[in-house]
């Protein structure tokens, strides 16, 4: 009777102490700190706004014939000679962009054995002639990098908004003394008994530019 006693006990002991170990894995399972942070974000979309043309706010160039416009009585019109000048008028407008663009104009000349020997282009200050240019490509008279305006956040307003007119002119006589002036009429001459029609492109280009 003693020892089934002493078993017993033991057995009883042993299930408490069972008991004791299954609480504190459940109590370990169940107290733990936990925390946890949540947040909301959006993104907003740098604006890209460009157009060009050839009026304030067109988006295009239109096809232009180059001409004779001041001296119309002397050379006949829709026709370059010596002596004529013209401006084929062009506009860009940059205006509420917010990133940083380079600018750039450019013109080609698809032939350029049919551009008149004095015949010079000029825009932005730059001044092109026939020795400039190479058939059917693109040759720069601007480029400019314009920058975001830290106070308002887009491009500088007197950058990101210009008229830049095309103006071109093929002088009367060319040359500083006799030898020379004979020179220019001679190819002028030429120039007039060929009679080549020259197609011109105008190309205004707006292009991001990375971080520096």
């Amino acid at each position: 009777m003693k020892r089934k006693k002493s078993i017993a006990g033991r057995l009883g002991m042993a299930a408490f102490a069972l008991t004791l170990v299954t609480t504190c894995i459940s109590g370990g399972t169940l107290a733990k700190y936990a925390s946890e942070v949540t947040g909301t974000g959006t993104a907003v979309t740098a604006k890209w706004a460009f157009k060009a043309g050839s009026t304030e706010g067109a988006e295009s160039i239109t096809t232009f014939k180059l001409g004779e416009t001041d001296n119309s009585a002397t050379i006949a019109k829709e026709r370059i000679a010596p002596g004529s000048t013209g401006t084929v008028p062009l506009y860009y407008d940059l205006s509420g962009t917010e990133v940083k663009t380079n600018l750039k104009i450019s013109i080609k000349v698809d032939d350029v054995s049919e551009l008149p020997t004095n015949f010079k282009i000029t825009c932005d200050g730059v001044t092109k002639g026939k020795t400039d240019f190479t058939n059917d490509t693109y040759v720069d008279f601007m480029s400019k990098d314009i920058s975001v305006d830290t106070s308002t956040g887009v491009l500088t307003a007197a950058d990101a908004k210009a008229q830049k007119d095309i103006t071109w002119a093929w002088a009367f006589e060319t040359g500083n003394d006799d030898s020379a002036k004979k020179t220019g009429n001679t190819a002028d001459t030429a120039d007039g008994k060929a009679a080549n029609t020259v197609n011109f492109t105008v190309k205004v280009e707006a292009t991001q530019l990375a971080g520096s």
